[in-house]
């Protein structure tokens, strides 16, 4: 078992051939560093974006209170996590609270515009429009 990360590769759970369960482990670490080094180059730490990710599962999952908590987390590693700051404001609304998620949102917009991400600026600008229409 090979543990990179948050990634957790073990070549053995498949029933493959060993030339496969090769090719599996290049295949995984490959993912594995691709991801890594993808946070990296954005200036964003590895950890916020474990942590980052770990709270979108969390929503998926229903366990709504631990995502936030792990986007407060994330967004304390890493202030600059626009990302971060738009799931946050998302969950927040989704929760009820409309103003803290109105905050949140035009963080995020703030900082992806900063960043030059006009795209996801865009999206963000259209959450926080759609929340002030209602």
């Amino acid at each position: 078992m090979i543990s990179l990360g948050n990634c957790i590769i073990d070549p053995y759970i498949t029933n493959q051939s060993v030339p496969m369960k090769k090719l599996f482990v290049i295949a995984a670490l490959g993912f594995c560093l691709f991801g890594c080094s993808k946070a990296l180059k954005s200036g964003i730490s590895k950890d916020s974006v474990t942590i980052n990710n770990k709270a979108i599962e969390e929503v998926k999952s229903g366990d709504r209170q631990a995502a936030l908590a792990d986007f407060n987390k994330a967004i304390n590693l890493d202030p600059n996590f626009a990302r971060a700051y738009s799931h946050r404001g998302r969950l927040k609304y989704d929760l009820g609270d409309k103003q803290g998620a109105l905050v949140d949102l035009k963080k995020a917009a703030e900082l992806y515009k900063q960043q030059g991400k006009m795209d996801k600026y865009d999206k963000v600008m259209s959450k926080i429009e759609e929340i002030n229409n209602q």
